[in-house]
């Protein structure tokens, strides 16, 4: 015995506005006639791969972090803060560098020095703007600021960058 389908214009259906991870939606097979099937929770799961990554170290745009990477970048921030509660700001300075070409997917590297601050015992790099090439590691010895940049553009490129140098000392 075949069972009856009623039908009802899609505007008098009752609303769900709370749906469960177990709710199944029906859907158009992409370039075909067949309806099929799928669950709310593989809806979230693949909207969450479309929208989001879960590395911090991940240099593609376009996505937001999980919570996940949230409470690291937020535990991170929170120790360092704890280690420079102690240390006194004697001066910033800003640093501007220029970078030579580098192919597609290739590094370059660059250096610039900056005037040493009298009681400075160390000194941070914080990036204040890049151009062309992304800045991927920076290291301070003495007074000279050193940068690996990477370029991630569809062509060859130079880069520059600012950084905006603090010096510290234990108060």
């Amino acid at each position: 015995m075949a069972e009856e389908i009623t039908t009802k214009k899609v505007e008098n259906l009752s609303e769900n506005t709370e749906p469960a991870d177990t709710d199944v939606y029906l859907f158009g097979a992409s370039g075909s006639n067949t309806i099929k099937k799928i669950k709310w929770s593989n809806i979230l799961a693949k909207l969450r791969s479309l929208l989001f990554v879960d590395s911090c170290a991940s240099t593609e745009t376009g996505y937001g972090l999980t919570a996940k990477q949230g409470k690291l970048l937020q535990d991170q921030v929170n120790a360092l803060s704890a280690k420079i509660g102690n240390l006194k700001l004697l001066g910033i300075q800003e640093v501007w560098m220029s970078a030579p070409s580098a192919e597609v997917n290739g590094q370059s590297t660059a250096s610039a020095n900056f005037n040493p601050v009298p009681g400075a015992e160390q000194y941070f790099a914080v990036l204040k703007q890049h151009g062309w090439l992304t800045p991927t590691t920076v290291e301070i010895s003495g007074t000279t600021l050193s940068c690996t940049f990477l370029n991630t553009s569809s062509g060859a490129h130079s880069g520059n960058a600012t950084f905006v140098v603090l010096a510290l000392a234990n108060a």
